[in-house]
């Protein structure tokens, strides 16, 4: 399920993306995958770039991407580091971290499995030594 909601948003970004005419080399950069990924996913699923001049180096190089959305980032405050493009995209990605996490921990959590009813011995712990008086 979580791969295939990765891939519905790999195709936003890339779609958004080429619609401000990045070119395949810039978007695959970003994403961390190959350009001829990028190109094959483009022409299998119909993006095309409108007719634009096409990107100067230092936009490319600027180009940092909504980590919840996929939009572009407004960089016109020179802020380094930027990770998402609003505030609400930033709650909401971090209220998903946060939820998976939980969900994870739920997912590997197994009780200790251990039965009163037969006595200590078999829920793994060592006999008392018998003590005697007789001596």
């Amino acid at each position: 399920m979580k791969n295939n909601t990765q891939n519905v948003n790999q195709l936003t970004i890339i779609a958004n993306l080429r619609a401000e005419n990045y070119s395949y080399a810039s978007i695959a950069k970003q994403l961390g995958m190959s350009p001829n990924t990028v190109k094959s996913i483009c022409l299998r699923k119909g993006i095309l770039t409108p007719d634009k001049p096409r990107k100067t180096k230092t936009e490319k190089a600027a180009l940092q991407i909504c980590k919840q959305c996929g939009k572009p980032i407004d960089n016109s405050w020179n802020r380094i580091g930027k990770s998402f493009c609003s505030d609400k995209c930033r709650t909401s990605f971090w209220n998903a971290q946060k939820k998976e996490r939980k969900e994870r921990q739920k997912a590997s959590f197994v009780p200790a499995q251990i039965s009163l009813e037969k006595g200590p011995d078999s829920a793994g712990l060592p006999a008392a030594p018998e003590l005697s008086w007789d001596s």
